[in-house]
């Protein structure tokens, strides 16, 4: 019997510690499953803020996206400006060269006509003296010819 008792009280032993262990893997699960429940919820927040930056980047993307497309008209019509800047000046440069040859031409015109003018005023003269110079022929010849019949009538 003492051989009994020993083992039931060695077994009531092991039942203890068995129990102190139980209770403390108890107390260790406690510990883990409110550790698994805090990394959960920090999990989720993590998955949150991920799915918060992922539609963050991909508004970016799409916001660049259409801002390059932007850049892509914009530079298309600043290449169109410059061409029809291009086209412009080559037509203000010909339009400069126009006026200057018109200027030319403008300038050589009025010479021609104060030379004209000059021309005209010195035949005008000329006329003015043929015209005197004849009425003083004429003059003359009158008086010459009343000259010439007072004498015949004394």
């Amino acid at each position: 019997e003492r051989r009994y008792e020993s083992q039931i009280q060695s077994l009531q032993d092991s039942n203890k510690e068995l129990n102190v262990k139980w209770a403390e893997l108890t107390q260790a699960k406690l510990g883990l499953d409110s550790q698994l429940g805090d990394t959960t919820r920090k999990l989720h927040a993590l998955e949150e803020q991920y799915r918060i930056v992922a539609a963050e980047r991909d508004r970016c993307h799409r916001e660049n996206e259409v801002l390059t497309g932007h850049q892509r008209e914009d530079a298309n019509q600043l290449s169109s400006y410059h061409s029809k800047v291009a086209l412009l000046e080559e037509k203000l440069s010909k339009a400069e060269a126009l006026n200057l040859s018109t200027k030319e031409l403008l300038n050589e015109a009025t010479e021609a006509r104060d030379s004209c003018r000059q021309a005209l005023e010195e035949e005008r003269k000329r006329a003015n003296a043929l015209a005197a110079y004849g009425d003083e022929r004429e003059a003359a010849r009158s008086q010459t010819w009343e000259d010439g019949r007072k004498t015949a009538v004394k």
